[in-house]
């Protein structure tokens, strides 16, 4: 209960849960963009093997994310941790208008 009075609560659950759901948008559909997106800038490079790998390489960084971040949060701090995790959601926020312009062309 005391928890939810500080803002601190309401920052971590908006850092944890931005992190979470931009985190899942990836994983979701890192084969259409690897086929839809990266298919029209390289095709000779993306085929069947190559997307499967990607997909793979993308969960792979995933969990090497989660331990790394739990081990490094010990050194440098909580908040400074979580601080990181909110320079994320912008930055993933940022993707559809990086991309989009690519797949146009």
């Amino acid at each position: 209960q005391e928890a939810m009075t500080k803002p601190q609560f309401y920052l971590l659950w908006v850092a944890v849960f931005g992190n979470a759901c931009s985190g899942m948008a990836i994983l979701s559909t890192a084969k259409t963009l690897c086929t839809e997106v990266l298919a029209t800038m390289a095709p000779a490079m993306v085929t069947t093997g190559f997307t499967a790998n990607y997909v793979a390489a993308l969960s792979g960084a995933n969990a090497t994310g989660r331990l790394c971040w739990a081990m490094g949060s010990d050194g440098i701090g909580r908040k400074r941790t979580y601080a990181l995790f909110g320079l994320g959601i912008p930055l993933l926020a940022a993707i559809p208008t990086v991309v989009i312009p690519m797949a146009a062309e």
